[in-house]
């Protein structure tokens, strides 16, 4: 075998020597990028993402069950970036929903480069206290819509041969969280989920990773805080952040925007945690 055919069967003539001279800033332009974010409609994360990835020149499909809230959302998104942006009404913990979402999103961009698997609330409770609703509802925002849209989207990506798929996870799912016992699980499931569909279709040209949050604040949470800091345990929590203080959406949307873009085209089936360093406990 010559050095040129070990260079192809290594995949070095596949790999992206473009990048070497160009800036990181460059690369993560994504100017006609056509990305969805779902869970885009409401004050937190999703939003924060949805304005980082039109901030980079992408289209973004801003999807939510609270259609006015996404409208809003995109209103303001094309106000301040001057990109293209769709609001979509969907239930993404519906199976046919959620394949009916991502195609319509397809027809409204043309095509599907990203998709922002965002919505991820649940309960946190003690288990105890739990009913059959609250449980099954934890496991389909906290994971099945995950799931659900990251089928979806594979009709897409697979024959075009690109696409990346990002999964928001959360701390719960790797350590200790007080009345966190099904939340918790939901979201370990996310970054399995994640590490699993990253090898399955990573040789299909489909690349797939995630973020994990730690605590954030926007003005909802603020008013959770403010009201039930003592359910909320935040004294606890607090002694386990190294940078001492909980974090703003915009500061986890940096993140996922980095792992969207060119500059992370290395990556595949992390799960990077963007939460101030929490210690693990349990």
């Amino acid at each position: 075998m010559t050095d040129v055919d070990i260079l192809k069967e290594v995949g070095f003539d596949r790999a992206p020597h473009g990048i070497a001279v160009k800036k990181v800033s460059e690369l993560m332009d994504m100017t006609g990028k056509r990305t969805i974010v779902t869970g885009a409609g409401g004050p937190g994360l999703g939003r924060a993402i949805a304005h980082r990835l039109a901030g980079l020149g992408a289209t973004v499909v801003l999807a939510d069950r609270n259609l006015d809230g996404a409208k809003g959302a995109a209103s303001e998104i094309t106000e301040r970036w001057g990109t293209k942006t769709f609001a979509v009404e969907c239930d993404v913990t519906d199976w046919d929903d959620a394949h009916r979402f991502i195609a319509n999103s397809n027809d409204l961009m043309g095509g599907i480069d990203v998709l922002v698997n965002n919505v991820g609330a649940g309960e946190m409770r003690a288990f105890k206290d739990q009913d059959r609703a609250g449980i099954d509802n934890t496991i389909a925002l906290g994971f099945v819509d995950t799931v659900y849209c990251s089928r979806a989207v594979l009709d897409y990506m697979i024959p075009q041969k690109s696409g990346h798929i990002i999964n928001i996870a959360a701390g719960a799912g790797r350590s200790l969280s007080p009345r966190g016992a099904v939340y918790g699980a939901a979201k370990a499931g996310v970054i399995q989920f994640t590490r699993n569909l990253a090898y399955e279709v990573g040789k299909l040209g489909v690349r797939v990773n995630g973020v994990s949050p730690g605590i954030m604040l926007h003005a909802e949470l603020r008013e959770v805080l403010a009201n039930h800091s003592t359910e909320w345990d935040y004294k606890w929590r607090m002694d386990r952040i190294d940078l001492d203080r909980v974090s703003i959406p915009e500061e986890v949307a940096n993140v996922v925007a980095f792992v969207a873009s060119d500059a992370g085209s290395y990556l595949s089936g992390v799960t990077i945690n963007a939460d101030g360093g929490v210690a693990a406990m349990g």
